[in-house]
């Protein structure tokens, strides 16, 4: 990805602790998209992160709410009337477009 160091921090919340598992996937540098994807055992009602080497241009996820600065790169998704992202093995916690 011309040589953009990725850096991610993740903040769950979460009604019990168990184990959630995070990967960076279908990275398309030349048009400039990637999906974080997650596994977890528990519903996911929202999420915080940063990317760093990365022009943020949008962010998608199936959570109501999604606010994002392409300055900082933070990028927060939280639960509204829809509710939960559902356990999943290999669900898409969010699509980012990015320059």
């Amino acid at each position: 990805m011309n040589k953009a160091t990725i850096i991610l921090t993740f903040v769950f919340s979460f009604v019990f602790t168990q184990d959630v598992q995070l990967s960076i996937d279908n990275i398309n540098a030349d048009v400039g998209y990637l999906e974080i994807r997650y596994s977890s055992d528990q519903q996911i009602s929202g999420f915080q992160f940063n990317i760093t080497g990365l022009n943020i241009e949008s962010v998608v996820s199936n959570l109501d709410f999604v606010e994002f600065s392409s300055n900082s790169g933070f990028i927060l998704g939280y639960l509204g009337p829809s509710g939960y992202l559902p356990t999943s093995e290999n669900g898409v916690l969010s699509s980012i477009v990015f320059t």
